[in-house]
């Protein structure tokens, strides 16, 4: 009787090990959480296509993702890349993690974003607006609220001469809706309006640039829409010295009031971006102009 029951025990002893093994073996060889779905794979860059309506070139919009900070400017096909940095380099220890949005911004255009989804500091594919690849899942449309046009009754002018520059500034948008665009002009007796701007040199490394002088200013407000022209002419002399000889472009000070990008996104461009100042020349605005040279 009591080596029956020695073999009984030993026998128990024996499935409960098995039973234990069995256990122990489905728990290392379990690859998914019942609770919660593991991780993607993450990308160390962010890559996409921009399209602006009513422009063949792409060029210029300003792609900006909030709290890391991070920028890029599209190239005429409209593609942009965005390297994302370390997680130990974001902050907070073990980097981001959250929903964070990347914003896609040109001054006369409808503003757009995107939605990027991070585990400590990593971008997660196939999650939010990023496909498998680590490529936006979509091309960001981006359309037109305002044209700026300008025009030159000369494209070349004498410093040394008594000739001044005319240019006409037009004003248009492919809205139904108003839009409210804001310049500044000159609080002249006769209330002409005198719009201000900037003469920059081109392909230049210094920042050479005349800002027409207008004193006392006032905002010029304009509501335009598909069925409405605004246009403004104005003649700038310059005297001899003034600017050295090249090839100039002339920048319109307009702003579109139906555009909020972030706070942040403004600041990072520039501190007065957009106020009557050379912080200005940085904000990405489309305009419809050509060259004008100056000469001696």
């Amino acid at each position: 009787m009591i080596l029956a029951g020695n073999k009984a025990m030993i026998n128990k002893n024996k499935q409960l090990a098995l039973i234990c093994a069995f256990s122990l073996m489905t728990l290392l060889g379990c690859t998914e959480n019942p609770f919660f779905d593991p991780p993607e794979v993450g990308a160390a860059q962010i890559s996409g296509k921009v399209f602006l309506s009513h422009d063949f070139d792409n060029s210029g919009v300003y792609v900006w993702v909030e709290q890391l900070k991070l920028s890029a400017y599209t190239n005429s096909n409209g593609e942009f890349l965005i390297n994302i940095p370390p997680p130990a380099s974001q902050g907070g220890g073990n980097g981001l993690t959250g929903d964070l949005f990347m914003y896609f911004y040109l001054a006369n255009y409808k503003l757009d974003s995107a939605r990027i989804s991070f585990l400590n500091g990593v971008p997660l594919i196939s999650k939010g607006d990023l496909n498998e690849e680590g490529n936006l899942n979509r091309i960001i449309n981006l359309s037109k609220l305002l044209n700026v046009k300008l025009s030159f009754l000369k494209k070349s002018i004498s410093m040394s001469s008594p000739d001044s520059l005319n240019i006409k500034i037009t004003l248009t948008s492919p809205e139904i809706n108003p839009v409210i665009s804001v310049m500044a002009k000159e609080k002249a007796k006769d209330d002409t309006p005198l719009p201000a701007f900037f003469i920059k040199k081109v392909d230049s490394k210094e920042n050479i640039f005349k800002m027409i002088d207008i004193g006392i200013h006032v905002n010029l407000i304009n509501f335009i829409n598909k069925n409405i022209t605004v246009i403004y002419e104005t003649n700038i002399g310059f005297s001899g010295g003034e600017l050295p000889p090249g090839a100039y472009k002339v920048i319109p000070y307009v702003k579109v009031r139906d555009v909020n990008p972030p706070l942040e996104l403004l600041k990072g461009l520039g501190a007065h971006i957009m106020e009557y100042h050379p912080d200005y020349l940085k904000l990405p605005f489309k305009h419809s102009s050509g060259n004008i040279i100056l000469t001696e």
